[in-house]
């Protein structure tokens, strides 16, 4: 596989990673189906998996599994350095440690949100674990702050990255671009 096409499937991986996140388009079902094809896409491509259509349709309904836990109020602490509100934690919360521990509970949410399709694609599975709470970290720097003029900014389309939440934004486009590259990385060890 050429490296330009790995380039552009892990671009894929954030446009699909960042699609899932909006609050445009036809339903989470749909979005998070389009994701899960993504990450097929680029587990064949880097031949990790073989083709197969019933592969491809698992990897989109294990992609929305990960995706139905939701995810409290985790992000918004992480990326806002702001305390969780116990109040509003998930299921998966399950003690008080993940109810007000952000990090710990970001690592965990990496976990669960992965977990579905490692049954499919091990190397997905570790790279959507890392990707999710290493988003997290990466959006709340200062680097990709709210008041900074975002890198690839120029090169989006203004509702890719909103206004009115650009650090969650910004976190869903990493999220995606950490998935891709990471699993490019993890199929070939």
């Amino acid at each position: 596989m050429s490296l330009v096409a790995l380039t552009l499937l892990c671009a894929l991986c954030a446009l699909c990673a960042r699609l899932v996140g909006s609050d445009r388009g036809p339903g989470a079902f749909v979005e998070a189906s389009v994701w899960g094809g993504a990450i097929y896409g680029l587990g064949y491509f880097t031949g990790s998996e073989a083709f197969n259509v019933w592969f491809l349709v698992a990897s989109c309904v294990a992609v929305w599994l990960g995706e139905m836990p939701g995810l409290g109020n985790v992000v918004g602490a992480c990326i806002h350095h702001k305390e969780m509100n116990p109040d509003h934690a998930k299921w998966w919360q399950f003690n008080d440690r993940l109810k007000n521990d952000k990090w710990l509970a970001a690592c965990l949410r990496g976990l669960i949100y992965g977990a579905p399709i490692g049954v499919l694609n091990p190397a997905a599975f570790m790279a959507l674990t890392i990707a999710f709470p290493l988003s997290l970290w990466l959006a709340s720097t200062k680097f990709i702050s709210d008041d900074k003029e975002w890198v690839l900014s120029k090169y989006t389309p203004h509702w890719f990255i909103s206004t009115k939440k650009p650090r969650w934004d910004k976190s869903e486009v990493i999220k995606g671009l950490l998935s891709g590259i990471l699993m490019v990385i993890f199929s070939y060890l």
